[in-house]
């Protein structure tokens, strides 16, 4: 007894109703079909450029690559976004996956979005990469300007040109001056200049009479900072919120960054307060500053002194009428010394107080204590 399979096979299958069948044919289609091979486009492609700024006719180098899921090689095909159309295939064939570089001169200044796509044998183009921003300007006739950005913020230049992070570079003409300023970003702050632009304020001046570049430094906002605070003259300071108190142990505190302290001044008996100097310049007795950067005040008080006007000349040196503070604890005196001078020292100790003049009176004056 023979077996033949072709046969038996043929006729349990023509056994099967039509509607089955056309079901068994349309499977087996779909099944055929995976297995063929160039049916699946290419990957989206990845395009790379490490200089997305320059002028026009400028050559600027830009790297493409995408997978091929056959495993074919790809030609790759771009768009400058400079109003030319994309050409395709552009490049040479090479290996899936292999990055293609190729060098475009732009030929208008502005703002392009340049994209590339692979492209098989089949002439099957897979999606476009994301576009990656470039800048071209106007071919320059004098200097260039380049900026450099070290940690996170921004430089913009006036006149215009610079707005770095997006333009670091731009050309002006020949021996004139051009006005920089940076802008931290959230959480950073301004540290210095470097390269040909000095200094540690935000603004900065640049000469140009060939090509210079400038650095701008940022460093990473410390979570707190310090205000220190020194007391001249008889008086006290303290602080709201209510963590400074000097002259003391507590003259020199650590806030946290963006807080806001006011600082109050409170004159001692026979003294009163002057001024502020340092970070807290003012002539109020309070005052507010945000912690935004470490800060050092001076709290000034004067001596609340009458100063009569003495009729006897004196000699260099000679001092006038002594005069005591009403505790006791302060003695001041008025001398000539060339010129008039004031002087008060600590009772106890002779540790100098206070020293105002000279003055361009030829006579001496005395000292008394009292009201203005």
């Amino acid at each position: 007894m023979h077996f033949r399979p072709g046969p038996l096979a043929s006729a349990r299958f023509g056994r099967l109703s039509p509607c089955f069948s056309l079901l068994l044919a349309l499977v087996a289609a779909a099944c055929g079909g995976e297995g063929r091979q160039g049916d699946r486009s290419p990957s989206q492609a990845r395009l790379e450029a490490d200089v997305t700024t320059g002028a026009v006719g400028m050559g600027l180098r830009f790297r493409c690559s995408a997978l091929n899921p056959d495993g074919g090689a790809l030609t790759y095909g771009f768009d400058w976004g400079d109003g030319s159309e994309a050409t395709e295939p552009l490049t040479e064939a090479v290996a899936s996956g292999t990055p293609v570089e190729v060098e475009h001169a732009f030929t208008q200044k502005g703002q392009h979005r340049v994209r590339c796509r692979g492209v098989d044998a089949a002439g099957r183009a897979g999606p476009w990469s994301e576009p990656v921003e470039v800048h071209v300007r106007a071919l320059a006739s004098g200097p260039l300007l380049t900026v450099a950005l070290e940690g996170e913020g921004s430089v913009r230049s006036v006149p215009d040109g610079i707005s770095c992070g997006a333009t670091c570079e731009a050309g002006y003409p020949e021996r004139s001056w051009v006005g920089l300023e940076a802008t931290p970003a959230h959480g950073w702050r301004f540290s210095r200049w470097e390269g040909d632009c000095e200094g540690e304020g935000t603004q900065s001046q640049v000469y140009l009479h060939t090509d210079v570049r400038c650095v701008a430094r940022f460093e990473r906002r410390p979570a707190s900072f310090t205000l220190q605070v020194e007391v001249m003259g008889a008086g006290d300071v303290h602080s709201t919120p209510a963590l400074l108190a000097c002259p003391g142990a507590a003259c020199e505190v650590r806030f946290p960054d963006n807080d806001e302290v006011t600082l109050s001044a409170v004159p001692r008996s026979g003294w009163r307060f002057n001024r502020w100097s340092g970070d807290c310049a003012d002539a109020g007795a309070e005052v507010r500053r945000p912690i935004i950067k470490d800060l050092r005040c001076t709290a000034h008080f004067l001596p609340e002194m009458n100063l009569v006007l003495d009729r006897t000349r004196v000699g260099a040196s000679s001092p006038s009428v002594l005069a005591w503070s009403p505790d006791g604890s302060l003695l001041a005196a008025a001398a000539v010394e060339g010129e008039t001078l004031l002087h008060v020292w600590d009772a106890e100790t002779a540790e100098p107080k206070f020293l105002r003049g000279p003055t361009d009176e030829i006579w001496l004056w005395s000292v008394a204590w009292g009201g203005p």
